[in-house]
């Protein structure tokens, strides 16, 4: 068999982080360099090849995937299976896949901070961008009290990925020193595989961002000290007794990866307490709410002393913990891979419709801004176009992406937004009516979307 041909460009924190993954592996792999800052990604070769034109892309022996942490997770399922990079534990697999999507949301705002700047002629870097930043890095900071890596005792995916993506913020300027815990993390990577690359890339990039905004020291902003604070992080356990407890789910009907929890729970036909946090009255915010999850929010699970947040990984967690061998999350290693791609593309939608919503909902803003509504189409097109001729967005099977996707497009709808145009989607909503929990997702979503529409008075549809 052909090695793997990957195709790598080392300003890219994504791209970096499958080179550090393969270079740990020690896998042979064939490079083949994209520049993106000249456009090689938009040629008609490359095009065909992954239509969504982003690097890292990978083509297995005709097995083409993109999606940095879908292929990282892929290449060693398929070719390390049993390395620590990724645990087969169930628990200890949850953990790192919690950490990778912290890692996405943390690339999300970083990307928000610098394509302004290199794409849109933007002379500085976005201050609610950098508060994101921050407050995804206060977080990591608080993962790693008391431990050596950010996922437990040992070096993860997880490590790697968000090393990408810290090292580049750090080289941007951004005042990461302040953080003792990553500081510390940091030191103990610098040897990793790969890392002096990361280094090299993390650089170039940020050179060439800073050149054009005349940025040339450290920045931070009075939004930094907030997220310095120690916080206490949940005691994790397994309890051993005979009798164990059902799940303890906490939930709130008007959030979108809430729902997709209870969509989970419903299609496993789990036995599960229900612990309703109302967030527009600040139960999330309740002592005993940030003891169980420091980072308080909603969906969490406490599956008999294993405490869990973000809403993907738990519903990876469940399949792989209470219904093993589920079709909704496969364990064919190709199948999963395009699952777990699907699932970063619904954390990718939800933080752009975040991106309206939040203003609406908390900051009192009165408009949909036509830069985020575009975000959100552009991103509409892509599952458009995952979805032409097959049933379900990651295949022929229902999977846990399309319950993700089903909960962030309901809230979509519900909130005006017009998706007339995407015939794929209109018509697997349509087929997705009847699956268990369907019907409460959506008065959620209505919920919810009446909400938003009532602060700006909205009356009929929205688009880009």
């Amino acid at each position: 068999m052909a090695p793997v041909k990957f195709y790598f460009c080392s300003p890219s924190p994504p791209a970096r982080f499958n080179l550090m993954a393969i270079k740990y592996m020690k896998l042979d792999v064939e490079i083949v360099v994209v520049d993106l800052l000249n456009g090689e990604q938009h040629s008609p070769e490359f095009l065909k090849l992954n239509p969504q034109h982003t690097i890292p892309t990978i083509d297995d022996n005709g097995f083409i995937l993109w999606e940095s942490r879908a292929i990282a997770t892929y290449l060693v399922s398929s070719k390390a299976p049993g390395s620590t990079l990724y645990p087969t534990d169930v628990k200890k697999r949850a953990l790192v896949d919690n950490r990778l999507y912290l890692d996405h949301e943390l690339q999300m705002a970083f990307l928000g901070m610098v394509y302004p700047v290199y794409r849109m002629g933007a002379k500085e870097v976005s201050k609610s961008q950098k508060e994101k930043m921050y407050k995804a890095l206060g977080n990591l900071n608080t993962f790693l009290e008391g431990q050596k890596y950010v996922a437990g005792s040992e070096l993860t995916l997880a490590d790697l990925a968000l090393l990408a993506t810290v090292v580049s913020i750090q080289e941007m300027g951004a005042n990461v020193k302040k953080f003792n815990n990553i500081t510390a993390w940091l030191k103990t990577l610098e040897s990793v595989p790969g890392a002096q690359e990361n280094l090299e890339g993390a650089q170039l990039f940020a050179n060439f961002v800073k050149s054009m905004i005349d940025l040339k020291q450290t920045w931070e902003d009075s939004v930094l000290n907030r997220y310095l604070q120690k916080q206490d992080v949940p005691v994790i356990s397994d309890n051993k007794s005979l009798k164990m407890a059902p799940l303890k789910f906490y939930h709130y009907r008007l959030s979108p990866p809430s729902r997709l929890v209870l969509l989970t729970i419903r299609n496993l036909k789990l036995d599960a307490e229900i612990v309703v946090v109302d967030l527009l009255k600040g139960e999330h915010l309740a002592p005993e709410f940030v003891k169980v999850n420091p980072q308080h929010t909603v969906p969490t699970i406490d599956d008999n002393g294993f405490v869990l947040w973000e809403s993907r990984a738990i519903a990876t967690y469940l399949v792989s913990s209470k219904a093993p061998g589920s079709s909704l999350y496969p364990t064919d290693v190709k199948k999963r891979a395009v699952v777990d791609a699907r699932l970063y593309l619904d954390q990718e939608l939800q933080i752009a419709f975040g991106g309206i919503a939040y203003p609406i909902l908390a900051l009192g803003a009165t408009e949909m801004p036509k830069d985020k509504r575009e975000k959100v189409f552009k991103i509409l097109g892509n599952l458009n176009a995952f979805l032409e001729g097959q049933k379900y967005v990651a295949g022929s099977e229902l999977t846990v992406a399309d319950l993700a996707l089903l909960s962030t497009m309901a809230g979509l709808q519900a909130s005006g937004a017009n998706l007339s145009k995407f015939s794929n989607v209109s018509a697997w909503l349509k087929s997705l009516e009847s699956v268990p929990g369907a019907e409460e997702n959506r008065d959620g979503a209505q919920f919810f979307g009446n909400l938003i529409k009532s602060k700006i008075n909205l009356t009929g549809t929205w688009e880009a």
